[in-house]
């Protein structure tokens, strides 16, 4: 998302970037062979060496503007968790991207090695999506 703001450049310099990587359970946050996707993400330009997730609170849904899920288990689960009087919009990252042709982003582990470039392809069109909604909404 930080590169899509990058490149947006005017249009992109109203959004702040504080981006961060919540998983909805213990599960979601554990990696199991992450050179695999920074490798991926690094063919691409994109360094994630200073990523870091970690597991979502209650506290994020009024930290920050949007709540996004991967996939619906990830959806009910932050639906189940998020509290009454909670200001972040919650809805699936793909909803950003409708021509992905997915409403999900699927585990990279189970397509091989072309399943992290399918996933990386799949963030790219809801990071531009998702810039285009907020720059649209707010700036």
């Amino acid at each position: 998302m930080r590169t899509q703001v990058s490149e947006a450049g005017s249009r992109g310099a109203g959004v702040a970037t504080g981006l961060v990587a919540l998983g909805a359970s213990g599960l979601d946050i554990e990696v199991v062979d992450p050179a695999k996707t920074w490798w991926a993400a690094l063919r691409r330009g994109v360094d994630l060496s200073a990523q870091q997730a970690r597991q979502v609170t209650q506290s994020a849904f009024h930290t920050f503007d949007y709540v996004l899920a991967m996939g619906h288990d990830n959806l009910n689960a932050l639906t189940a968790l998020r509290p009454a009087g909670a200001t972040a919009a919650l809805s699936l990252f793909l909803d950003f991207a409708p021509d992905a042709g997915i409403d999900e982003v699927p585990d990279p582990y189970n397509g091989g090695t072309d399943g992290f470039e399918q996933v990386l392809d799949l963030v790219e069109q809801g990071a531009a999506g998702l810039l285009n909604a907020i720059t649209e909404r707010h700036v």
